[in-house]
């Protein structure tokens, strides 16, 4: 190849590059808000999505069918917390012990130029009756109200993030409980639960996915970065300073320096810190054979259909309409109909809420969930067809 013809294709392939690739920056999250996020769980019996890393990729996922049993709300709330000055939200996660025992925190961080960090944990009492477990009617396991510092930040997306982009993050933390047991004369024993961290990220493929929502509706093709994350946890638990009893931990289920790791591909949208699908895999081989499960976000949705020519004529009316309480009654004619799904959507084409009315002799009742103020359309859908819709303002 002549040097005219090699830099003629090196200029088309950094034009494609430049033209196509993904970069996540802290700007795309200047409308950030924590709320409760919603995903629906993949039905892996039926079918296992093979996700290949790589770059400009096409991940269609709206074949799938979800398991509509499973669906999941993570809990994320705007706060500030004592001795976390630099926290401005928290996530309520489940920190388990055994398949039965479980104790809950929440999780504090902020999102700043740097992205998604966290700072620690933070917990309320909480008191459990283990005797089931072991033996004595009064025994029993306590964690204390505290506050958990991590020596060192949990990154969760490091902005700006692009293909190629790394982070890792290194930490430990320690948890107070008093535990309680008949059996080996314990009585609210001083315990401590000691945690070390060690995470890795990578920015392994950026391309687009089409998801659906809950009711089976395929939106349009979504920018997305998929970041491969590696996570491994270890755990030792100590009584009155030292290593607890190996047989009292059996009676648990669990073992000193207990060790867990976890795989996860989690694809990653502008203005959204929820990954719109996330995978868990049992090993490194990232396999259909080794998938745990598929989860899909399903919140603020966008769809090919523009708000522009979304108003139709129906027989449904809103009331309040403007409505000053974020409420609103839906009324339709057709008494005979039980159940409508529904979309609310903004001026941006983006669906805002999702969710079903239940109909009790035509009307049905709404209270919005994100209080945000403005302009949107309320979609009515019978099974996958649009039943109506309706424009909605909140004053």
């Amino acid at each position: 190849m002549d040097l005219k013809k090699l830099l003629v294709s090196f200029f088309v392939l950094v034009s494609l590059s430049c033209a196509a690739q993904i970069t996540l920056k802290k700007d795309d999250y200047n409308s950030w808000k924590a709320i409760t996020e919603t995903a629906i769980r993949i039905d892996t019996s039926a079918n296992k999505p093979n996700i290949i890393p790589g770059i400009d990729q096409t991940w269609d996922l709206t074949t799938l069918k979800f398991d509509t049993n499973t669906t999941y709300s993570y809990y994320k709330r705007t706060g500030t917390y004592s001795g976390f000055p630099s926290a401005t939200f928290s996530d309520s996660i489940k920190n388990v012990i055994n398949s039965v025992l479980y104790y809950k925190v929440a999780m504090v961080g902020t999102l700043n130029n740097d992205g998604a960090v966290y700072f620690g944990e933070t917990l309320n009492r909480q008191g459990f009756g283990i005797g089931l477990i072991t033996g004595g009617p009064s025994d029993s396991l306590i964690f204390y109200g505290q506050n958990i510092q991590y020596s060192s930040l949990n990154t969760d997306l490091k902005l700006p993030a692009t293909m190629g982009s790394k982070w890792s993050s290194s930490y430990t933390y320690s948890t107070d409980f008093g535990l309680t047991v008949q059996a080996y004369a314990l009585n609210n024993a001083p315990g401590k639960r000691r945690t070390n961290v060690v995470r890795n990220d990578e920015v392994v493929g950026w391309g687009k996915m089409k998801v659906k929502n809950k009711i089976g509706k395929a939106t349009n093709f979504i920018p997305v970065l998929l970041v491969k994350t590696y996570f491994v946890q270890t755990d030792s638990l100590f009584l009155y300073g030292t290593p607890a009893p190996a047989p009292l931990l059996s009676a648990f289920g669990i073992k000193q320096g207990q060790h867990a790791d976890r795989f996860y591909y989690q694809f990653y949208r502008a203005g959204e810190l929820q990954p719109l699908c996330v995978s868990r895999y049992k090993d490194s081989t990232f396999s259909t054979s080794s998938v745990e499960y598929y989860d899909v976000h399903i919140d603020r949705l966008p769809f090919t259909s523009s708000v522009n020519n979304v108003e139709k004529k129906s027989n449904a009316i809103v009331y309040p309409n403007p409505s000053s309480d974020n409420s609103f009654v839906i009324q339709i004619g057709d008494k005979s109909i039980n159940q409508l799904n529904f979309n609310i959507v903004d001026m941006a084409g983006r669906v805002v809420d999702a969710g079903t009315f239940d109909f009790a002799a035509g009307n049905a009742s709404y209270q919005n969930k994100t209080n945000n103020k403005g302009i949107y359309f309320l979609q009515l859908f019978d099974g996958t067809n649009l039943f109506s819709t309706i424009k909605l303002s909140f004053n």
